[in-house]
């Protein structure tokens, strides 16, 4: 079984409708695999919902979530995010990617993201762009 956790991006694009991920995301859980919502996704999602006043596609993302199981970040996920920072300082990342990639390394769960250059020097990140 295979735990994903949904990037930001993909999780915008599966709101406007475009790449056809809602199939793919019914097709993960038909599989019996799982979908794992992050708490940086969460927050990334909602504040900008919540700061264009997008309360249509609120209500998509509330029904969307739940097919989510949520999981917290824990003490361990910082320290993850902070080593990473020290290894990586030659590539620069965000907070909120670092902290995905911590949460993602820790738990052993699949990244799916558009952005994989963000991401693609980090040795034991396991990610999938469903875009492609």
């Amino acid at each position: 079984m295979t735990q994903y956790v949904l990037d930001t991006n993909i999780v915008s694009y599966c709101l406007k409708g475009l790449f056809d991920l809602e199939r793919k995301i019914g097709s993960v859980l038909d599989n019996g695999d799982k979908l794992i919502l992050s708490p940086v996704t969460l927050y990334e999602i909602l504040r900008g919902l919540y700061a264009v006043k997008a309360n249509r596609r609120l209500a998509l993302f509330t029904a969307l979530s739940r097919h989510f199981e949520e999981k917290d970040i824990v003490r361990d996920d910082w320290i993850k995010a902070a080593e990473l920072y020290a290894e990586n300082l030659s590539h620069p990342m965000s907070e909120s990617d670092l902290l995905q990639a911590a949460f993602c390394m820790r738990n052993r769960y699949t990244l799916v993201t558009h952005n994989t250059k963000h991401f693609q020097h980090l040795n034991n990140l396991t990610f999938e762009d469903w875009i492609e």
